[in-house]
């Protein structure tokens, strides 16, 4: 892959931290490299560009192809000596040579002796130190008229006229351009020799993750593989937890509180009960499509049974036994499984549609090798490149099947599948079905609810339109009435006055 930071972008002008961020902010650069900055804590010229290849591998090797700039992306460089602070001494001192190191590092060196000594008068001892530890010293000889005098690693130095300082210091940094080089990991694996890009090894034992701490060529490492019963136990426990959970929220839900003479929300609701009963039945109902020979087909046969209110309880010492005994099979118990009598046809998905069962499979191929049909328990499937897919409306419907190619042909595959969504993937696919959008009970039951709303908007709506005309009339038959009791209040005072 290549990074191309376009030459508008660039000037005399571009900061390092501009062009740190033109590098990872490339449309090109799609996770590729990381760029950034790095103060070395030099006197002079001490930031750093690092670009650092996000992948690992020789095969993510971070080349600079063309570089307009004039930063060293290529070759080691030596810098400029730097005299600590308090330094006195007159004599201009300048680097030279070709560092041959493959790190970053600053040699110290410190004027042996003590007082003013005056270059070619006499032989002067300089001390060195590197940031590694390593130790050296160099000799200014007598009568030295200021030719290059080697350190180490291809450094060497140059004193002009002038003196030194007994006790005073300076610094020299050489750098490496490339810090680290694009490497394989190379490991023995019970004989085997591989590289691998990556010090985290998945692809080598099924189900075990090799991570490479350290490099001790030569050195054999003993690895001990075993089941983490603990662990799945620890799952199995959650699982039955988490299902006690639901169903006592069920239970909440439709309870009556004889105390308070209260009834919960959902209380005789058909719904509720059928979500319970269903949930109940993909639960503890006996498993089919496991793999031919297993010897668990339900969770009752590994001591988890179901108890009052609908709540699983376990009993801790069958389940023990079983996972001490036939791990795998527990595994198995829990989990989606797949078999094939055919080695060309492997699992790719299933979700949670597929039905558990044993199906015939067959598959038919050209002389290319690539299918041309296929069919499971008579029925058409679907024919994708290299995937066969269950066909819709059928039990198989979101099984995904792959195909290997035989390499020569045409021909024909007859084969028995076995598929298990196992007990934790039988209540995913019920509990999915209850919460189908379209066809589950849920909706069923919003919709139930829904319905009796509008049913008593609308009644609501018509006793509101009788009771107007209830009012009416009664306004009118008091309007009456007062008009009445008026006549009859005039009549009994012209009584009254004729009286």
């Amino acid at each position: 892959d290549t990074i191309t930071i376009a030459d508008a972008d660039l000037s005399a002008g571009t900061t390092l931290e501009q062009l740190r961020d033109l590098i990872n902010g490339s449309p090109d650069n799609d996770d590729l490299v990381t760029a950034s900055i790095l103060d070395d804590g030099s006197g002079s010229n001490p930031y750093r560009l690092v670009i650092t290849g996000n992948a690992t591998g020789v095969e993510n090797e971070v080349v600079i192809s063309s570089n307009p700039t004039n930063l060293n992306f290529s070759t080691t460089s030596i810098d400029q000596a730097e005299t600590e602070s308090g330094w006195t001494g007159s004599s201009a001192i300048t680097t030279a040579g070709t560092y041959s190191g493959t790190l970053n590092k600053t040699f110290t060196f410190t004027v042996a002796g003590s007082g003013s000594q005056t270059i070619g008068s006499a032989d002067i001892t300089v001390n060195w130190v590197d940031s590694l530890g390593n130790t050296g010293s160099l000799i200014i000889p007598s009568g030295y008229s200021g030719s290059n005098i080697a350190v180490a690693e291809g450094v060497e130095l140059a004193f002009a006229a002038g003196d030194l300082t007994g006790g005073e210091s300076f610094d020299v940094d050489v750098f490496h351009p490339q810090l680290t080089a694009a490497q394989d990991a190379r490991v023995r694996v019970d004989g085997i020799y591989m590289n691998k890009a990556s010090n985290t090894i998945t692809d080598v034992l099924d189900g075990v993750t090799l991570d490479l701490l350290s490099s001790a060529p030569g050195t054999t490492l003993d690895i001990a593989i075993s089941n983490d019963t603990e662990g799945v136990k620890t799952k199995v426990e959650s699982f039955i937890n988490a299902y006690n959970a639901l169903m006592g929220d069920l239970q909440n839900f439709s309870s009556y509180d004889e105390e308070n003479e209260t009834a919960a929300p959902l209380l005789g609701d058909g719904f509720l009960s059928d979500i319970r009963s269903r949930l109940t039945g993909a639960t503890l109902t006996r498993l089919n499509g496991l793999p031919d020979g297993s010897l668990y087909d339900s969770l009752a046969v590994i001591g988890i049974r179901s108890s009052s209110g609908g709540l699983l309880t376990i009993d801790q010492s069958e389940l023990d036994d079983a996972l001490d005994d036939h791990f795998d099979d527990v595994v198995d118990l829990f989990t989606q499984t797949f078999s094939s009598t055919d080695g060309k046809i492997f699992f790719v998905s299933a979700n949670e549609k597929a039905v558990s069962g044993e199906y015939a499979l067959v598959v038919n191929y050209d002389a290319s090798g690539n299918m041309t049909s296929a069919t499971i328990n008579g029925e058409a499937a679907i024919v994708e490149g290299k995937l066969i897919r269950g066909a819709e409306d059928t039990s198989v419907e979101g099984l995904v099947l792959g195909f290997t190619n035989p390499g020569s042909g045409p021909g024909t595959v007859n084969s028995t599948i076995r598929f298990s969504q196992g007990a934790s993937g039988a209540l995913w696919a019920e509990a999915s079905r209850i919460q189908d959008p379209d066809s589950g009970p849920i909706h069923f039951a919003t919709e139930d609810i829904n319905n009796t709303i509008e049913s008593l908007d609308r009644q609501i709506e018509a006793w509101e339109s009788r009771l107007e005309v209830i009012e009416e009339r009664y306004r009118r038959q008091f309007t009456n009435l007062e008009t009445l009791i008026s006549k009859m209040t005039s009549q009994s005072n012209f009584l009254s006055s004729v009286l």
